[in-house]
């Protein structure tokens, strides 16, 4: 409703173009030209926003990157078709949002039989992170405390 009120209030908002160079970047993404530093330039921002917030979960240069790339180069694509039209003058309530891309989906979570104890859930959570290269994988060591990790600094006499 925002953006309607915008186009409203005068001829300047409707005059905001589209980056040339984004759209033809989103393209290749979409098209699987890119390789993956290449995606990770036009897109890497926006992905690690998303799994910094859980919503995704692929890391930097996995198969499951490129996927989820090519399905956001899409979304954005479609988005920014919508803007066009809208900004050539068709009605916004008119434009359809057809859902090009379908992503795989996430294996329904089956609770456990037994309800689980907090040193259970905790196992359970870091394999899991560890499944996704992170904690043990990347050079932690779980039976160090924090404190035990922090660098040691003498202290001169």
């Amino acid at each position: 409703m925002r953006d309607i009120a915008l186009h409203n209030a005068g001829p300047s908002w409707a005059s905001i173009g589209i980056d040339d160079r984004y759209v033809a970047n989103l393209r290749a993404v979409l098209a699987g030209k890119l390789t993956g530093d290449q995606i990770e330039g036009v897109l890497g921002d926006t992905l690690e926003r998303y799994r910094a917030r859980g919503s995704i979960v692929a890391l930097p240069g996995s198969s499951e990157r490129r996927q989820t790339a090519r399905a956001l180069a899409g979304a954005e694509l479609e988005a920014l078709e919508r803007i066009v039209e809208r900004d050539d003058g068709a009605d916004p309530a008119s434009q359809n949002h057809p859902a090009q891309f379908a992503m795989p989906l996430v294996e329904a979570y089956e609770p456990p039989e037994e309800p689980l104890s907090l040193r259970e859930l905790l196992e359970t959570h870091l394999k899991a992170y560890e499944a996704q290269g992170r904690g043990r994988a990347m050079g932690h060591d779980p039976k160090k405390s924090a404190i035990d990790r922090l660098p040691h600094h003498s202290v001169p006499s």
